[in-house]
């Protein structure tokens, strides 16, 4: 019912918008993605399913990972971006280093979405539960970490670091046994020293660490500033039902059908621009989404006698927390691996209070 509710108040936004065609469009996509989250528990309707799916997550990871590497590696070595995928605005002739994108649009994008298996994957190692042997956990995480670490994405930092904090005080006691500390702090270790070896190319580093503790300063802050200042307009313009889905970029185009050479604007603010697009109305009820979505969580982690469950769902938790978190430097919601995250607790919740849990 809260998805059904703001859907609804998405169509009727759209009485408000500049470009109707292609608020439609991008409220096609939205309505896609979000019926993938609706879909997954009526698929993953056994836990046997469900660590099938988590396992395919994990894998994936792996392979968008190694590519990161690759093209890391190939544009420091000279190749083109038809062979390694990275955009110009993120090979090493902006900042003397390439920011990777793996497969993403954007490194942004990409660290957020390594949030959800890195998420999992530590929680499951840490709590004994992962589907790889130890070993092969450990160079995922370390492959990852690197890959998190090289997209240079600040927002993403801040995020990771919540997630992390998330998971250590679900498993302090997993967490703190000699092993599992040597283990996190070799990791930690690892990931640091491979990512600066990476980056000692001239002054890169140097240049690296300016970039990622710049975060009130730059193009990318002055670009921030502005498109808030155009949303807070918005808003104040349309403040119940907004501008319509979509319409951000329209509405700050020089014309709304218009498409700008460097295409449309977002507003780089998840929350902001959901009040701008969807009004106030549109905001609270995807904020009633998040805590329909906690208070069933926190029931079901109360509920379930299975370690693997709950070991999922502070994975998933951590993950979706982290998401959020970094929402606040980005704002796509038609992004499929935000849905997946919610539509993998609906089903774990489905699982526990539906009480259809296997034996383990």
């Amino acid at each position: 019912w809260p998805i059904l509710i703001f859907m609804g108040l998405a169509w009727l936004s759209l009485i408000n918008a500049p470009n109707t065609e292609r608020s439609i469009v991008v409220l096609t996509f939205t309505a896609f993605t979000i019926l993938v989250s609706l879909f997954l528990p009526n698929i993953l309707t056994s836990e046997a399913k469900l660590k099938t799916m988590l396992t395919v997550i994990i894998i994936g990871m792996g392979v968008t990972c190694a590519f990161g590497i690759y093209q890391f590696a190939g544009d420091l070595a000279g190749l083109p971006t038809s062979l390694t995928g990275l955009r110009d605005l993120y090979t090493k002739d902006i900042l003397g280093f390439p920011r990777i994108q793996s497969t993403a649009l954007e490194p942004l994008y990409f660290a957020n979405y390594l949030l959800l298996p890195l998420s999992l994957l530590l929680t499951l190692f840490l709590k004994k539960h992962s589907p790889f042997s130890r070993n092969v956990s450990i160079v995922l995480l370390l492959l990852a970490g690197i890959n998190f670490v090289l997209t240079v994405s600040r927002g993403g930092y801040i995020a990771g670091a919540v997630s992390v904090l998330f998971i250590a005080a679900f498993t302090l006691r997993q967490l703190f046994t000699l092993r599992n500390l040597v283990t996190v702090a070799v990791i930690v270790v690892l990931v640091g020293g491979i990512s600066v070896r990476f980056l000692n190319q001239g002054e890169a580093l140097e240049k690296f660490v300016v970039h990622a503790q710049n975060i009130f300063g730059g193009a990318s802050y002055s670009e921030r500033v502005e498109t808030y200042e155009i949303a807070y307009r918005a808003i104040l313009e349309h403040p119940l039902l907004g501008i319509g889905m979509g319409s951000f970029g329209p509405y700050a185009s020089y014309h709304p059908y218009v498409v700008p050479s460097q295409g449309y604007q977002i507003v780089n603010n998840e929350y902001l621009e959901l009040a701008a697009e969807n009004g106030i109305l549109g905001l609270v009820a995807f904020v009633v989404i998040l805590v329909t979505l906690a208070v069933r969580t926190v029931k079901a982690y109360r509920q379930t006698q299975s370690s693997w469950l709950k070991s999922v769902i502070i994975g998933l938790s951590a993950a979706l927390i982290g998401i959020l978190i970094q929402y606040n430097t980005f704002s796509i919601l038609y992004i499929m691996h935000v849905w997946v995250t919610l539509g993998l607790l609906m089903c774990v919740q489905q699982l526990i209070l539906n009480r259809h849990e296997s034996v383990q």
